[in-house]
């Protein structure tokens, strides 16, 4: 059985589409965002509001590029795990990367270290460019 309401997220889908956000995402920032319900494996916001922390990877002018975390902690080609500033561990989902328009964003959680960065962006590189 299939409890995700996609009737209710469509209709806050609609507010967000016509929200005129203000906020501009930089790289190595972590935002909660408004990711919603999604079909299959894809992964969805949780809570009254579908938000999910987003870690930001590169910026355009409207979007940006994102990757999902998750506080389920699982050692997978797929993810990576990450400790913030405040000695929480999330996964990085590497496998769900996206663009995400700018009018998802709630508020700015973290901003993650320059290293650790580097080391993420290192993994999802050898993930993509990985002969398999």
């Amino acid at each position: 059985m299939n409890n995700k309401n996609y009737d209710e997220w469509n209709i806050l889908k609609k507010k967000i589409n016509y929200y005129r956000n203000l906020n501009h995402p930089k790289i190595r920032e972590i935002w909660w965002v408004n990711l919603g319900l999604n079909i299959g494996t894809e992964i969805y916001g949780k809570g009254l509001k579908y938000v999910r922390p987003v870690l930001v990877i590169k910026v355009n002018n409207n979007n940006f590029i994102g990757l999902p975390l998750s506080s389920k902690i699982r050692k997978d080609q797929g993810r990576i795990t990450i400790k913030t500033f405040d000695n929480v561990y999330h996964s990085v989902i590497l496998n769900q990367i996206k663009v995400f328009d700018n009018k998802r964003l709630v508020n700015r959680k973290y901003i993650l270290s320059k290293n650790m960065f580097k080391k993420i962006i290192r993994r999802l590189r050898n993930m993509i460019t990985a002969n398999g």
